[in-house]
């Protein structure tokens, strides 16, 4: 009696609320009615005005509608679809299948390998542990892929996309999307769109960045493979970045790889070497074509190897731009840590 005073009732291990305070036990069956419903473990279906709906450990089905829900699966394979409103989507434990719907929604995956559609609206996606999928479809979506070997579209709008740890593929689709890569071997395509690629956030794996169509910007670290793609683009990297570890006696240990640049055109798109001026002198950067490689050019900065690129007809050290990093904030570039000589994009 008190529960049905107050429009709550639990079905299933479902919370629900009724803003209207009509009775939430009995399900509103009209055909086209804009009420919440849910699915719980025991199989029973109820619509009502408002939800926090909370599964079990089962594998459940629950559903938003036209308000602000908080749907929660908990443990178990669940599918849960926020529909309209901004709706917050929680899959917990297990391989989840979420949906925002329209409005601007939250989604959290949780453990389990889960897939993630945001839908229609302004998204927050974040597949958390292990291996997910996540895609914004409409909106500027901001996706996180968080733990595990993650794959992530933006879709249309200007969307940013984070891989985070493990090996991430980051499709940024129309418009102008930002994507990082983090830790781990990821793969960053940017699409259509003038695009922003970051891939040097570490220095011993090999990141695989594409900027596609548009003028694009990409901060490459060493031993990235860098595709330009058309466009007027800006490939910008570290002097910092490259150099040889040498051991008691003086003898090279450890180079890291050099950064292999193709599809570039010296005509309209820009190489720019940034240097850190209170850690490190001006550094010396020439250009050799490699006599082993027709076409292919040698960077080097301060005598290392730093990129082979491929493209051009002629690459001279003069096409190569040499700035510092306050002047390199007209690229968008920050120091992650003032004095650590990180880069990234803002």
């Amino acid at each position: 009696m008190l529960a049905a005073m107050l429009g709550v009732a639990a079905v299933g291990g479902i919370l629900l609320i009724d803003e209207e305070g009509d009775d939430p036990d009995s399900p509103d069956t009209s055909e086209g009615s804009d009420d919440d419903a849910a699915k719980g473990s025991t199989g029973e279906t109820v619509s009502f005005d408002a939800l926090v709906s909370t599964g079990t450990a089962a594998s459940d089905q629950l559903g938003g509608g036209d308000t602000d829900d908080l749907l929660q699966g908990l443990a178990g394979h669940d599918q849960l679809n926020g529909y309209a409103g901004d709706d917050g989507v929680q899959g917990g434990d297990g391989n989840d299948s979420l949906h925002g719907g329209e409005g601007d929604d939250t989604l959290e995956g949780g453990a389990g390998d889960d897939l993630l559609h945001g839908d229609y609206g302004d998204d927050l996606l974040a597949g958390d542990d292990d291996d997910d999928r996540l895609f914004g479809h409409f909106g500027e979506d901001m996706l996180d892929g968080g733990a595990g070997d993650d794959q992530a579209h933006g879709g249309q709008d200007n969307d940013t996309l984070v891989g985070a740890d493990g090996r991430d593929a980051l499709h940024g689709n129309d418009d102008d999307d930002h994507l990082t890569g983090g830790q781990g071997q990821d793969t960053l395509f940017g699409g259509t769109g003038d695009d922003r690629l970051v891939g040097n956030d570490d220095d011993d794996t090999t990141d695989y960045l594409n900027g596609g169509d548009g003028d694009d910007t990409i901060l490459a670290g060493a031993g990235d493979i860098v595709t330009a793609g058309t466009g007027a683009d800006s490939i910008l990297v570290g002097a910092g970045d490259f150099y040889v570890s040498e051991d008691t006696n003086g003898d090279n240990t450890d180079p890291t790889a050099p950064i292999d640049l193709s599809d570039f055109n010296s005509n309209e798109d820009q190489l720019v070497v940034i240097w850190d001026k209170f850690g490190s002198d001006t550094p010396v950067v020439d250009v050799s074509s490699n006599p082993n490689t027709p076409g292919e050019h040698i960077v080097t900065i301060d005598g290392e190897e730093a990129l082979r690129v491929t493209g051009p007809a002629e690459l001279a050290a003069s096409d190569i731009l040499v700035v510092d990093q306050e002047a390199a904030a007209r690229f968008g570039v920050m120091a992650k840590e003032a004095g650590s000589g990180g880069l990234t994009l803002s």
